[in-house]
């Protein structure tokens, strides 16, 4: 079996906190990544396994960092401010631009302007990482070169674009199953559920275009802002991804 695999990671808020559970169980069965696509709160995750930060190391930061949400009523475009996401990756990225990364990095952005997707993986990185991880109506869009930019899962939630002539395998990480509808729940799910619908389509695109899925079913319990739950979410990938290998399945393979 090849060992060597790109590796694609989606959005999803506190959800992709699994991603972390997920490829520490890949890790651990000898699997290993030449290159990562991501995108939103994925990309986080990618910047930090790309300039060398080990999963234990990464863990420790977020730790220290759970509540990345703020309030600034202040701001137009959006409510909620980005501050303590951009504090935490000045304060901890060894590498600001993509150029002197240990592995390449891929992150996509929605171009506001024509919404077409933009995949950085030259320049700066922070500011990629903010474009791509600004969810509309929420938070306001980041301009990079006079072009506004906003989360990049509105038109690619599982970004294997720059892997269409890779002669490697891909691995992705879907962290967004949906749950029934509850017309019950709260507003926040309720804007967390249309985002879903939107971005829908985009996913079950490419996935057509992956060799291997892995979606943790019980992270459909957890809400976009669930920061404060990142141990449970982080296990649930790890278990998950653990079983299915223990079955020999190998994960999932999708074609």
């Amino acid at each position: 079996m090849v060992n060597n695999y790109n590796l694609v990671l989606s959005g999803g808020g506190a959800r992709a906190y699994a991603h972390l559970g997920v490829i520490k169980a890949l890790k651990e069965s000898g699997i290993s990544f030449n290159s990562i696509s991501a995108t939103s709160a994925g990309s986080v995750i990618g910047a930090f396994l790309c300039d060398g930060f080990s999963l234990e190391d990464i863990v420790e930061i977020l730790e220290k960092n759970k509540s990345l949400v703020n309030f600034n009523y202040s701001i137009k475009g959006g409510f909620l401010s980005n501050d303590k996401l951009s504090n935490l990756l000045k304060n901890n990225l060894r590498s600001r631009n993509f150029e002197t990364l240990k592995m390449p990095l891929f992150i996509s952005a929605t171009n506001l302007n024509n919404g077409d997707q933009q995949i950085f993986e030259s320049g700066n990185i922070i500011e990629a990482i903010l474009a791509s991880s600004s969810i509309p109506l929420l938070y306001q869009p980041i301009i990079i070169k006079e072009v506004p930019y906003c989360d990049g899962g509105i038109c690619s939630n599982l970004p294997v674009e720059p892997f269409y002539n890779s002669d490697l395998k891909v691995i992705a990480i879907h962290v967004n199953p949906m749950s029934e509808f509850d017309g019950n729940r709260n507003l926040i799910f309720q804007f967390e559920r249309f985002i879903h619908l939107c971005i829908k389509e985009n996913t079950l695109r490419n996935i057509e275009k992956i060799d291997f899925l892995i979606e943790p079913k019980r992270l459909s319990e957890f809400g976009l802002f669930d920061f404060k739950r990142m141990d449970e979410i982080i296990e649930i990938g790890y278990n998950y991804t653990t079983d299915l290998i223990k079955k020999d399945t190998f994960i999932f393979e999708h074609h």
